[in-house]
């Protein structure tokens, strides 16, 4: 609406034209002090004057200020020298020009007819615009005189004016000051009077007033920058302020040196309400709606738009304040206000502020830039130094707001515009309150530019023509004689010098150009602007003929208010709602109201209105949920009661309204209906929850889909139901809360779940999907509460299983003290995701654990466990799985398949049985409870680098009935005490590698019967205890290479030489019972210093014909005491020796406690074994022992439990 009035205020420039027209214009009155004169002529003579006594920006403040705290109209008389450097005469008196003169100001350009508009009702001569030397000489006297009526009036203080007969359209003012001297200054000037209609003063605002003078005055600081204005209220017809619709003011540069009471510039309150605005009808009936105005008027209304955006968001803020129901507002923004508003509710969204705004509607404003003729650019440029109006316009063109806004000037685009655009793309439109726009134009109806010039004037005497102006459209006239071939001319002026002397130039002229390439712009689609208009009627009134006008010019193109690229098609509109002039009307004036009033008062309506429960396509524009309370009982979206199918079009998308942040649904949520006809969409977002309650239902349909965006919250209470068969998405930065026994439930080959946000599960929850159901998760944390489980179930054992995706790089969280369990399930981990378990139990029953198929640049998923995991009957391929949790069962798997799976283990205790280990690899390191392995088979493996199974650092380990075969290395072992019982080693490269402190048990109760074959080594040590292989009963078959390799410690044997090791009672050959004795060299030398490179040899004096899992399996020993028994370590406390290190004695002490049947073997750095007697107190002597360190495997009975532990015991020598 401002930028229509840019150059409607371009006022007569006759004073440019015709310089002589000037002096004519006076009449002698035999004084310096001008006759009458009119508003424009006193405002072109000011700008002429060189060293006034009061410029003309600081009287328009002045009056602004009067006019503002006493609703008065400020008047002075001001006096100056004519500039001689200006290319007119000044004016004339008896025949000659006057170097000084004297003239009259006033703070409006025009007089009301009646006395109802309470601004106009008083006059007043400011002390600050009477001139110092004037205050020094002395005034004797002031008289005001209204149209011939005198009264005498006093500095300050102001006179009452009365009405104004019927009928009057002139308005003579006279100001008359005497001096002391004698002297007497004063001064004429004419008003004209315009009828009025009634204009509502506006009401004083719900907020704290800052100024009394003025109570609508708003500001504050931006980016450190003080920004002022005013927000002026006028409450609905229920004299409440309860519904605020906020007006943003545009583009003001305030051209008219018109004052006005309330508001600022040539936008105001006052023209507001206008009879002749078409905005007064629209805001009469947003009043008698209830609604409640708010007018924002920027006191600077071209400064950089971000700035005046600060000050609309405090204004925002303060209408969420002050208002008394939760209603939100509506935010209309006219022209650049558009731009303005956007900004500011962008930057409230990202900066996590409610602005509690529903609706948004940007008002043909200049989305992507403003467009002011080419040609026109460069006449006021032009005309800048020769008139007062020009130069006023030329200030604001140069303006940061100007620069923002428009997107061709002929200096090219201006700087700030491509960086206010960057910002406002990266941006992006407000998000929470639906979006609409209004245009004056339709986008598909062209610009109707008429051939030929825009603008031609011309003057001539006897043929010579002396005065001259062309304006010429994009890209210019090609056959004027200036053009060429790359540059057309777009604008040519010349005028006479009539201040001429010698060596001064006799013609005034200027040639501007346009590339000739450039395009049509004033023929594209846009809203209208009488630019040219007051042009062509200030050349006609300096007596200049005006042959063609184009006086109504392209402003807005249609596309910059669609907000989409020049070429683009209008329907990819970013915005909500898009109303615009019918393709017959085509373009209208800028910001008129006329065809838009209707629309405008149906979107505030339907996006304010409240406690609706039903949204669909029947209601489109009732887009979001406004209630009068955070309860509602039932919540219908895009469903039931519309009529209007939408199978083929988007889901009819519903919000929470940006003030309702808490919305409880009682009974029934229903979005979109089962076979999708009408798909809708709900979408809780930042700092919004909806929760539904105990014992509700919701249900999503086909097609539909509930959206929770980051910082929203969805909560489903005890009992709650949801059942999807659209989408449930939980987006980065959400919550989905989950109360005890709610239920998921995905339906039907397009229900889905994306995950990418945050669970919080409080109780026993499932999630329950069919074979066709999808889970998609990219990056989600759930949070399990203690004793809460969360139950991923689906599908049937054997049959199609419902799917949970793990995404590319994405990761699945858990945390807390809850378990989750995945029962018939099929979790896809993709390349490089993973599953990390911080804390909660996790429980795979029947289930598959897919990563991709490996690839050699392949980053496997990882899913790690520091909690417990257990899984039974799954497949699992793909995948590294890592577990660091404490405890006896921190790992424990059963009738389970790995494929391509490495497996690692940490700190707690691991029982795996009856699995299947295909190219797949387990390791365990620093166990601090048993592990036992029973009835696997590892066969064949991916990493030919690493064994099949790993031990270090483990205490007890139980390997029983096992197999591994077809790989470099089967069993690798490091500081560990393993027990081996009828396992399988075969078509290995080494079948065991022992390694320091390794001590291999293959005899006894819990050992013996394996069976070693077809590997080219069985055995091989590095610098380890050797193997206890007595009576172990175990096939050791003939190998490719050697039974025996490495290097092991000894122990002493006959003549100072390494004993050999005894493996009487096992199977060497592949014969009968009844073999020979069996002695050889085993392949294995003695590490001992001063044994190395010593040859341990092998003996077997009654060798077994094969091995024996009969006779020497069986289970663990039970002591003679029926009342021990043998139980987890979590049943055990932990113990220590004291002292350690030690000298002579040092005793076994629990940390809490007293243990019970202590029994010791000390191993050394050699592997050398032995058991010392316990003796009172637990003690040990250790007199008889070498100086070092040894391992002490300890077990003892604490509490009729059976326990044993590892633990490093440093003898020193006795001093």
């Amino acid at each position: 609406m401002k930028q229509r009035r840019l150059t409607q205020n371009l006022a007569q420039l006759r004073w440019a034209f015709l310089p002589w027209f000037v002096g004519t214009f006076f009449t002698s009155a035999g004084q310096a002090d001008l006759p009458t004169i009119e508003v424009q002529t006193s405002r072109q003579l000011h700008f002429a004057m060189s060293n006034p006594s009061l410029t003309q920006g600081t009287f328009h403040e002045i009056c602004q200020s009067w006019s503002q705290s006493d609703q008065a109209m400020a008047i002075a008389l001001v006096e100056g020298d004519h500039n001689n450097n200006l290319p007119w005469p000044g004016p004339e008196m008896n025949g000659s020009a006057l170097t000084s003169y004297c003239l009259l100001r006033a703070g409006r350009t025009w007089w009301p007819q009646t006395g109802e508009d309470v601004q106009m009702q008083r006059v007043v001569l400011p002390a600050a615009v009477i001139p110092a030397t004037w205050d020094s000489i002395g005034i004797t006297e002031v008289l005001l005189g209204v149209n011939g009526v005198v009264q005498t009036i006093l500095p300050d203080v102001p006179a009452f004016v009365p009405n104004l007969p019927d009928g009057v359209t002139l308005t003579t003012l006279s100001l008359s000051i005497h001096l002391e001297n004698g002297e007497t200054k004063s001064g004429e000037l004419v008003l004209n009077v315009r009828s009025t209609c009634p204009q509502p003063a506006p009401d004083l605002p719900p907020w704290p007033q800052e100024s009394m003078d003025n109570p609508w005055w708003v500001g504050t600081f931006h980016n450190g920058i003080a920004v002022t204005g005013s927000a002026l209220v006028k409450l609905g017809s229920d004299g409440v302020f309860d519904a605020p619709v906020v007006l943003c003011d545009g583009f003001d540069p305030g051209l008219q040196p018109h004052a006005v009471a309330f508001g600022h510039g040539d936008q105001n309150w006052e023209t507001l309400w206008d009879c002749d605005n078409s905005y007064r009808t629209t805001l009469d009936s947003l009043l008698t709606m209830g609604k409640d105005l708010v007018f924002v008027d920027f006191a600077d209304g071209t400064r950089d738009v971000r700035e005046n955006a600060g000050l609309l968001q405090h204004v925002l803020a303060l209408c969420n304040e002050y208002k008394t129901s939760t209603r939100p507002l509506a935010l209309i923004g006219m022209s650049m206000g558009g731009v303005i508003g956007r900004l500011a509710l962008r930057e409230m969204e990202t900066l996590g502020i409610p602005h509690c705004t529903s609706l948004f509607v940007a008002f043909d404003s200049p989305m992507r830039g403003a467009y002011l003729p080419w040609s026109m650019l460069q006449a006021v440029s032009f005309f800048s130094n020769l008139s007062a109006e020009a130069e006023a316009l030329q200030m604001a063109l140069e303006s940061t707001a100007a620069e923002q806004l428009l997107f061709l000037t002929p200096s090219g685009t201006p700087a700030e515009h491509a960086l206010l655009q960057s910002e406002m793309l990266a941006e992006g439109l407000p998000e929470w309150p639906t979006c609409g726009t209004m245009l004056n134009s339709h986008p598909d109806a062209p610009f109707p530019l008429l051939p030929g010039p825009l603008l031609q004037a011309s003057e001539s005497i006897f043929g010579w023509e002396y005065a001259n102006v062309q304006l010429n459209a994009m890209p210019g006239d090609p056959y004027h004689d200036a053009s060429s071939a790359t540059a057309f001319v777009t604008f040519d002026a010349q005028l006479p010098n009539a201040q001429w002397g010698f060596g001064d130039p006799m013609i005034y002229e200027s040639i501007g150009h346009c590339p000739a390439s450039a395009p049509v712009v004033e023929s594209w689609s846009g809203s209208r602007t009488s630019h040219l208009d007051a042009f062509q009627s200030a050349l006609v009134a300096g007596g200049i003929d005006v042959a063609q006008c184009q006086s109504e010019t392209m402003f807005i193109p249609s596309r910059s208010a669609l907000d989409v690229d020049w070429t683009a098609s209008p329907e990819e509109s970013p915005f909500d709602w898009v109303h615009t002039e019918t393709m017959a009307i085509g373009a209208t004036q800028h910001c008129d109201l006329s065809h838009h009033g209707a629309t405008l008062l149906e979107w505030i309506d339907q996006a304010t209105a409240l406690d609706h429960d039903i949204f669909g396509r029947n209601w489109p524009l009732r887009t979001q949920i406004v209630a009068s309370t955070n309860h509602i009982s039932h919540l219908v979206i895009g469903a039931e009661g519309s009529t209007l199918a939408a199978s083929m079009n988007a889901p009819f998308s519903v919000t929470l309204s940006p003030c309702l942040n808490d919305l409880n649904v009682d009974s029934v949520l229903t979005v979109g209906d089962p076979e999708g006809s009408f798909p809708g969409e709900l979408i809780i977002r930042q700092g919004q929850k909806l929760t539904l309650a105990p014992q509700a239902n919701a249900t999503v349909g086909l097609g539909s889909a509930v959206r929770i965006e980051a910082g929203g919250t969805l909560v489903l209470s005890e009992h709650a139901f949801g059942s999807f068969a659209g989408q449930l998405d939980l987006q980065a930065g959400a919550t989905l809360v989950l109360h005890d026994h709610a239920q998921l439930s995905l339906v039907g080959d397009a229900s889905q779940w994306r995950c990418n946000g945050h669970v919080d599960v409080a109780g026993n929850v499932s999630c329950q999907f069919d074979g066709e159901g999808q889970v998609w998760i990219e990056n989600a944390a759930f949070a399990l509460n203690p004793a809460s489980e969360f139950q991923w179930q689906t599908g049937i054992p054997g049959e199609a299983l419902g799917s949970i995706s793990l995404e590319e790089a994405g990761t699945l969280s858990t945390s807390g003290n809850g378990k989750m369990c995945f029962e018939t399930c099929r979790l896809e981990m993709a390349e490089a995701s993973t599953f990390v378990a911080d804390g909660p139990r996790i429980v795979f029953t029947h289930s598959e654990v897919f990563g991709p198929d490996p690839e050699p640049w392949f980053a496997m998923p990882l899913l790690h466990c520091s909690g417990r995991i257990r899984l039974q009957g799954c497949e699992v391929r793909n995948i590294a799985l890592t577990n660091d949790a404490s405890g006896p069962h921190a790992f424990a798997s059963l009738n389970t398949d790995f494929h391509h799976v490495d497996v690692s283990g940490a700190t707690g205790g691991a029982q795996i049985s009856t699995c299947n280990w295909q190219d797949a690899h387990l390791q365990w390191m620093h166990a601090e409870h048993p592990i036992a392995f029973s009835q696997n088979l590892w066969a064949g493996g991916h990493d030919d680098g690493r064994p099949l199974l790993r031990m270090q650092n483990c205490p007890s380990v139980r390997l029983a009935d096992n197999e591994w075969t077809e790989h470099r290395e089967g069993i690798d072992l490091e500081n560990c005490t393993v027990h081996l019982k009828c396992n399988r080693l075969e078509r290995l490269e080494t079948a065991v590698i022992l390694r320091s402190h390794a001590h291999s048990v293959w005899t006894g109760s819990n050992g013996g019967g394996n069976r070693l074959e077809n590997n080219d080594v069985h055995f091989r040590l590095i610098e380890a205890p050797l193997p206890e292989l007595a009576e172990g009963a175990n096939a050791f078959l003939p190998p490719s290479m050697a039974r025996f390799a490495g290097t092991a410690w000894a122990q002493m044997g006959p003549g100072n030489t390494a004993a050999p090791i005894n493996a009487s009672g096992n199977a060497w050959n592949a014969i009968e019972v009844g073999t020979s004795p069996f002695y050889e060299p085993s392949g294995i030398t003695a590490c001992n210093p001063g044994w190395a490179n010593a040859e341990i040899p092998i003996a077997d004096p009654a060798p077994l014909g094969t091995e024996s899992c009969d006779e020497h399996g069986g289970t663990p020993t039970t002591p003679v005491d029926g009342t021990v028994k043998h139980t987890e370590p979590s049943d055990c406390p932990t113990g220590k020796w004291v002292p350690n290190p030690a000298s002579d004695l040092t005793g076994f002490e629990l940390d809490h406690g007293v243990a019970e049947d202590v029994q010791v073997q000390l191993f050394s750095l050699t592997g050398a074994k032995q058991s010392l007697s316990i003796q009172k107190g637990n003690q040990i002597p250790l007199t008889s022992l070498s100086q070092g360190t040894y391992t002490s495997q300890i077990q003892f009975v604490f509490n009729n439990n059976r326990c044993q532990t590892q633990l490093p015991l440093v003898h020193l020598s006795t001093p």
